[in-house]
């Protein structure tokens, strides 16, 4: 078999291959995504278990579609949007505003919060 005749034939077998590659690359990425989300639901729902409200949760790809940035940039940019004096004051505004439409009876203020 001459040079030009075998190599064109392991270039069609690779370019056959071509799609199964793909097809196995998504399998993957699948794979990946399913396991990232049951580790993410395992961890939610921890944090449930000890009172805490994770029903809206923000990651570095949140900031990422505002920002070209790396991880460790949207990572202090959402610390400065969670971690800031505004932020926190419209919590807490929104939890009493909440309760009262409720109709829950406040609390007296003890001095501990």
């Amino acid at each position: 078999m001459n040079t030009m005749k075998k190599l064109d034939e392991i270039v069609n077998e690779f370019m056959d291959n071509i799609p199964k590659i793909e097809m196995n690359n998504k399998i993957m990425e699948k794979e990946i995504r399913m396991k990232r989300y049951d580790e993410i639901a395992k961890a939610k729902e921890t944090l449930m278990n000890y009172g805490y409200y994770v029903g809206n949760l923000y990651q570095v790809e949140d900031v990422q579609t505002y920002f070209d940035c790396t991880d460790d940039e949207a990572l202090d940019v959402l610390d400065g949007a969670m971690d800031n004096e505004g932020t926190a004051e419209q919590v807490w505004t929104a939890i009493r505003e909440v309760g009262d439409m409720m109709g829950l009876k406040e609390k007296e203020d003890d001095g501990t919060y």
